[in-house]
C-alpha cells in the first residue's frame, strides 16, 4: 500500500492544477465580459449622439421649411407691388 503522505500531496497537487487551470480559464471570459461591456457602452454612446444628430438636422430642416415659406410669400408680395405700380401708372 502506498504512503498515505504521498495520496495526500499527490491530491494536492492535482487540485492545484485544477484550481490553475479553472483560473486559466476564466481569467479570458472576465475579459471578454468586461470587452462587450465597453463596447455596449459605446453603441449606446453613438446611438445617443445620432438621435441628436437627428434632432439637430430636424430643427434645422424646419428652419429651413420656414425659410423657404417666407421666400415664397416675399416673392408673391413683391409680384403684387410690382402689378400695383404698374396698375397705379
Amino acid at each position: 500500500m502506498k504512503d498515505p503522505s504521498l495520496l495526500v500531496k499527490s491530491i494536492k497537487h492535482y487540485i492545484e492544477i485544477i484550481i490553475n487551470t479553472k483560473e486559466k480559464v476564466l481569467r479570458p471570459q472576465v475579459e471578454y465580459e468586461s470587452l462587450i461591456q465597453d463596447l455596449e457602452a459605446e453603441i449606446r454612446d453613438h446611438i445617443r449622439t445620432q438621435e441628436q444628430y437627428k434632432l439637430q438636422l430636424e430643427a434645422v430642416n424646419e428652419k429651413l421649411d420656414e425659410c423657404e415659406r417666407l421666400k415664397t410669400e416675399i416673392k408673391h408680395l413683391n409680384e403684387v407691388l410690382v402689378f400695383a405700380k404698374c396698375y397705379r401708372n
